[in-house]
């Protein structure tokens, strides 16, 4: 099933606020209580798309594969943080994960992820996932990106593949995925013990194609490439 993108709610939060709204709904979300997103509009890139100018935007573009090397269950994307600006000084922007997914198994999940953003420097902050288990609940974990890119109007960029795995974690420094609460799910699903390795790959030409595939009125754009630079682990403190 092909899903729109969806706006993201672009408001300024300070990090404190953004890190209880975060958990927070990871709590709610775990004990399967209701979540409302307030002044969310959705986006169809298919529409964003048909104009060549972009109305003084860009769309910047990648494919997400994500991948549990550690438990049986695949950790799935759900909220994607973007910040607009360097040091989170700026905005930040939260894109729901309703993205055209390619393919989701037990051991892996696949997006084509766009993105309008208005001219500027921005940073793929971080990622927050779910793992969901039969019978004990969902686990949750971050993916750590702090990757940076800057975006001209009127363009469309390729940014590269991002394709992140959870592993067991192997060394003190070691940055786990998720908290340990609640304990059982947390456990089960490899977050509270595992971390997650990242690696940005060059895959243009497979993944022009998803793109056209994935959001039609894109067909026949010229995509930009422009890589984002190679994942720098962070440790934890």
């Amino acid at each position: 099933m092909i899903f729109p993108a969806i706006r993201p709610v672009r408001q300024r939060f300070a990090r404190l606020t953004s890190f209880l709204r975060k958990h927070a709904l990871a709590v709610l979300l775990t004990a399967g209580l209701p979540v409302v997103f307030t002044g969310c509009g959705t986006l169809n890139v298919d529409d964003a798309a048909k104009s060549p100018a972009l109305k003084g935007d860009a769309i910047a573009v990648f494919v997400l594969r994500t991948e549990n090397h550690f438990k049986p269950w695949n950790p799935e994307a759900e909220i994607l943080y973007v910040d607009e600006g360097v040091g989170n000084k700026g905005d930040e922007s939260r894109y729901l994960f309703d993205f055209p997914q390619l393919e989701s198994k037990n051991s892996f999940a696949e997006y084509v992820v766009s993105m309008r953003l208005r001219p500027g420097r921005y940073t793929l902050d971080e990622l927050d996932t779910s793992v969901s288990i039969p019978f004990v609940g969902a686990g949750r974990g971050t993916i750590p990106l702090q990757e940076t890119f800057n975006v001209a109007a009127g363009h469309y960029y390729y940014l590269g593949r991002i394709s992140a795995h959870l592993r067991e974690i192997t060394s003190k420094s070691d940055l786990p995925a998720g908290g340990v609460i609640p304990i059982i799910p947390q456990k089960v699903s490899g977050c509270a013990d595992g971390t997650f390795d990242v690696a940005i790959e060059d895959k243009y030409a497979e993944d022009a194609s998803l793109v056209a595939r994935s959001y039609p009125a894109m067909r026949g754009v010229k995509l930009e490439k422009m890589l984002l630079p190679p994942w720098n682990r962070p440790t934890r403190r």
